[in-house]
């Protein structure tokens, strides 16, 4: 499950449902991942984080979607507050 809403996001970045923005930890900028560049991005080995206003687990990684979708970002897998449903 994602941890922003596509709404949330989209109202974030001007109506964008995918996270395309991001904080560049290397250069401590706020960066728009151009489409077709998320695998070049990532072997560069710069760092990013989640640049949404209320998130708890900032940290991103870029996924290669193009040519069929918009490349992005991503929360790295297990990120979020834990399922507190799951130990019910």
């Amino acid at each position: 499950m994602p941890l922003h809403s596509p709404e949330d996001v989209a109202r974030f970045q001007s109506g964008e449902r995918r996270l395309i923005w991001a904080r560049d930890v290397t250069i401590d900028e706020l960066v728009e991942l151009p489409d077709g560049q998320a695998i070049a991005w990532r072997e560069s080995g710069r760092s990013f984080e989640c640049p949404m206003p209320v998130c708890l687990d900032r940290a991103l990684h870029t996924v290669a979607r193009h040519p069929h979708r918009r490349d992005g970002f991503a929360h790295k897998p297990g990120s979020g507050p834990p399922d507190l449903s799951a130990a019910s």
